[in-house]
Formats: structure tokens, C-alpha cells, sequence
């Protein structure tokens, strides 16, 4: 039977990222874990079931959007992308595909809070641009976000560690300059070099900032309303 409730991610991070993240707000169990290297993991949030897909990037998962919508029993599907360089051109992307598979209440311009698109006779859509639906970049600006006050410090050290590499030891290019702040800062902690998800879970973060909140305020109107 094909899965009534979707969500689509670009990689292994977002997934275990989501995982985590659910985990921490709703009442929610594992119908099938991921496993090392698995592209899926299935759970089930306040009796709803879920599951997720690591699609391995955009254009894979742009590519992959004619066979899920297509799905026979597809209810619900949710889209997380990161913006890169522009969330207005990710959004026009994704935009321009649904209008083309017949959505004709896609808004010109993505919300802030993210999209949640209806259409009489297809699946119910939700579009979240990281990190904010606004600005250039990835998931990990959306975690520094999610930094504690009485981390601030410490944090505040990390920054400056990475901004003090010199230019000719640097091998990350200026735009990935806050995930090396982000890589450096999980370097940092108890259990250096922790993934994103497990981050999450073990409170390296905090999963009840304010942008969280409204990450999973979309999530619940997606999937749960």
C-alpha cells in the first residue's frame, strides 16, 4: 500500500533532523527506524502515520515529485529543501512544477511560516524553504536558531576560533562559513562530532526555540489538521 503522508528532504541530516525534532513534540513512535545508510525511516506521530524520504539532494527531489504526487493513496506531502544561495529561486522551482501538475492555489511568493497548498481531488502540500522561507541557506542556520541563551558564550568562542583560520587555511568556501560554525560548535561538546539529529536529542540545541515552534506548528497543520 502506498504511504498516505509524505515528507520529502534533500538529505540524511534532514532526516534524522525531523526525527528528532518530531520526537521532542509529539507523541510519536518508530514504525521503521532508519537503519545505517537507509534513505526512509516511518513513524507514527499522534496516531497519524509518517514517513520520511531522503531524496539525495534538490534536483532528485524535484525529479521524484510526478511519482509521489502520483501516488494512488497520497493524502499529505511535505517538501524541505534548503535554499542555497536563493529561497525565491527554490520556491519558483518547485512553484512551477505544481501549477504544471494541475495546482492552481500555488501562491506567487512562499509564506514566511511555510506553504500549505490545497487542491480539490489531489494531495495536500507543504512547501518549507530552509532556513526561514526567506533568507539564503541551509539547515544549519536554521539550528543556530535554535541555540540556548547560556550557550551564548561559548558559542560566541566558536565563532571567533573559525573566524580566526586564515584565509589560506580555509577549505570551506565563505558561503558555507556558518556550517563550519555549526560543525565546529558540535566539536565542541560533550560527545564531539554528534549529527545534527542526535544533537537535537541530546539538547545541544533547543527544540523549543521560537523558530522551531513554527516549524512544527507547519508540520501539524500538514499533517495533523
Amino acid at each position: 500500500m502506498a504511504e498516505k503522508n509524505l515528507l520529502l528532504v534533500e538529505g540524511n541530516n534532514d532526516l534524522h533532523f525531523f526525527l528528532s525534532l518530531i520526537g521532542k513534540h509529539f507523541s510519536s513512535k518508530p514504525i521503521k527506524p532508519p537503519t545505517r545508510g537507509n534513505l526512509s525511516a516511518s513513524l507514527e506521530i499522534d496516531n497519524t502515520s509518517l514517513t520520511i524520504l531522503d531524496k539525495n539532494g534538490f534536483q532528485n527531489l524535484l525529479g521524484s515529485l510526478n511519482e509521489e504526487l502520483d501516488g494512488s493513496d497520497l493524502e499529505r506531502l511535505g517538501i524541505v529543501v534548503d535554499a542555497d544561495r536563493s529561497a525565491t529561486g527554490r520556491w519558483r522551482e518547485i512553484a512551477k512544477f505544481l501549477t504544471g501538475f494541475g495546482y492552481q492555489n500555488v501562491p506567487t511568493a512562499l509564506a514566511t511560516s511555510g506553504s500549505i497548498i490545497t487542491e480539490p481531488g489531489k494531495p495536500k502540500v507543504g512547501v518549507w524553504i530552509m532556513p526561514d522561507n526567506l533568507s539564503a541557506g541551509y539547515i544549519e542556520n536554521f539550528v543556530i536558531s535554535m541555540l540556548q541563551e547560556k550557550d551564548a558564550l561559548l558559542w560566541k568562542k566558536v565563532k571567533t576560533a573559525v573566524d580566526r583560520l586564515p584565509l589560506t587555511e580555509r577549505r570551506f568556501a565563505p558561503k558555507d562559513k556558518d556550517k563550519a560554525y555549526v560543525y565546529t560548535w558540535l566539536a565542541w561538546q560533550k560527545e564531539p562530532g554528534m549529527p545534527l539529529g542526535r544533537s537535537i536529542t541530546a539538547g545541544y540545541f533547543d527544540a523549543n526555540a521560537s523558530d522551531a515552534q513554527q516549524l512544527i506548528e507547519w508540520l501539524r497543520q500538514l499533517y495533523l489538521s
